[in-house]
C-alpha cells in the first residue's frame, strides 16, 4: 500500500501527465503552473498502480513503496512479426519428457506472470507448483474418482468421461498426462464465477495466460488442466487433498513440462470472425 506520493519540484514540469493517468482521479492540478497534489484523505483511495511514477517524464514523481521499481528498458528487437511467430507457434503440450523444470525457471516464469492485470490492481492471485510425482498421479486418481461418481447422475458432462475412464483403467493417465509439474492459481474463497464476484477469477485465469505464454520462452511446455479445475471445484475429496488455505480456493491449473516432442508447422485454426460497430 502506499503511504506517501512525493514530487521534486525542481523536475516537475507542470505536463498533468500523472494526473490524467490517475485511474482514480485523485492527482489534482489546482492551476495549470502549479505542482501535482494528492490530499492525504484521498491516498486510502489509491490502488497503488504505480502509473503516476512510472509515466513521469522527468522522474519527479515517487511513491513511498517497499521495493524500488525496476528499470522499463526500452524493447528494440520484439517486433511485431517475431511476436506473430512466437504467439502462433505456441502448442498445448500432452506428451511430456520426464525430467523436472529446475525451480528457479518455474520461479522466473512466474515471476512474469506477476506483473499480469488484475482488477482494480488487487493483485489476488497466489501459486501452488506440485512437483511430486505421487501427489500428481493422486491429483490425477481423485479426478477420476469425481467422474466415476458422476456417471449414474444426470451431471451435464458426464458423457465427455467414458474416454479418461477407459483411458485409466488401461493404465494411462489423460488427466495430468505424466506431467512433472502442476501449477495451480488460488484466489480468496468466495470469488469463484459464478458464484461471487467474478474479478478475481478472472485475474487468475489471465495470470495463468502468461504463464502458459511465457513458458514457452523457457523451453517449457504447458496445457491447461481443465478436468483437475473442474474436479477440483466439484470434487471434496480433491479439494481436500490439494489442501490450500481455508481462505483461498483454486482458479484453474496447468501442467508444465519439457516437451517430448517439438512442433514443426502451426496448424490451421478457424478463419478470423470480426464485426465492426
Amino acid at each position: 500500500m502506499v503511504t506517501g506520493i512525493h514530487i521534486d519540484e525542481t523536475l516537475c514540469t507542470r505536463c498533468g501527465v500523472c494526473s490524467s493517468l490517475c485511474p482514480g482521479e485523485l492527482i489534482s492540478l489546482p492551476t495549470p503552473s502549479s505542482v501535482p497534489e494528492i490530499p492525504p484523505e484521498k491516498l486510502i483511495r489509491c490502488i497503488d498502480c504505480g502509473h503516476c511514477e512510472v509515466f513521469c517524464p522527468t522522474k519527479a514523481l515517487t511513491r513511498d513503496h517497499q521495493a524500488g521499481l525496476p528499470p522499463s528498458p526500452e524493447i528494440k528487437s520484439l517486433t511485431p512479426e517475431l511476436l506473430t511467430s512466437y504467439l502462433m507457434n505456441r502448442r498445448s503440450i500432452r506428451m511430456f519428457r520426464s525430467e523436472s523444470v529446475p525451480p528457479e525457471i518455474l520461479l522466473h516464469i512466474l515471476e512474469i506472470a506477476r506483473y499480469a492485470p488484475t482488477g482494480g490492481n488487487g493483485q489476488p492471485v497466489e501459486w501452488l507448483i506440485i512437483r511430486d510425482l505421487e501427489t500428481i498421479r493422486k491429483i490425477s486418481e481423485l479426478s477420476i474418482d469425481w467422474m466415476r461418481s458422476i456417471q449414474s447422475s444426470d451431471h451435464p458432462l458426464k458423457a465427455l468421461f467414458p474416454k479418461f475412464l477407459a483411458q485409466w483403467d488401461r493404465g494411462i493417465d489423460g488427466i495430468c498426462r505424466n506431467a512433472p509439474h502442476l501449477i495451480m492459481a488460488h484466489i480468496p474463497s468466495g470469488y469463484h464465477f459464478p458464484k461471487g464476484k467474478p474479478m478475481a477469477f478472472i485475474d487468475g485465469i489471465i495470470a495463468l495466460t502468461h504463464v502458459d505464454i511465457a513458458a514457452q520462452a523457457f523451453g517449457v511446455g504447458t496445457c491447461w488442466a481443465g478436468l483437475v479445475a473442474m474436479a477440483a471445484v466439484e470434487y471434496d475429496p480433491l479439494r481436500c487433498f490439494l489442501d490450500l488455505p481455508e481462505e483461498r480456493e483454486l482458479v484453474y491449473a496447468l501442467m508444465a513440462g519439457y516437451p517430448r516432442y517439438k512442433p514443426g508447422k502451426i496448424p490451421e485454426r478457424k478463419p478470423l470472425n470480426v464485426e465492426w460497430r
